[in-house]
């Protein structure tokens, strides 16, 4: 594996890894606000990280394939 492709795959986990953590923030913000979400807060977090890794992580991956084959 070239030195360029391990640089390119760290920043795609650095990228995805800060995506992950601003959804799970926004959504923690949002439940903190209404009442009614408190009681899901967790499950929510979880979803949008879990969402967010799939998209964001899928995209990084296919990208990065797409650059160096």
């Amino acid at each position: 594996m070239s030195i360029f492709k391990l640089i390119s795959v760290g920043t795609g986990l650095l990228l995805t890894t800060t995506a992950v953590y601003t959804a799970q923030d926004q959504i923690a913000k949002a439940c903190e606000e209404d009442e009614e979400l408190k009681s899901i807060k967790t499950e929510g977090r979880v979803l949008a990280s879990f969402v967010t890794s799939v998209i964001v992580g899928g995209v990084v991956n296919k990208l990065i394939n797409r650059v160096f084959n």
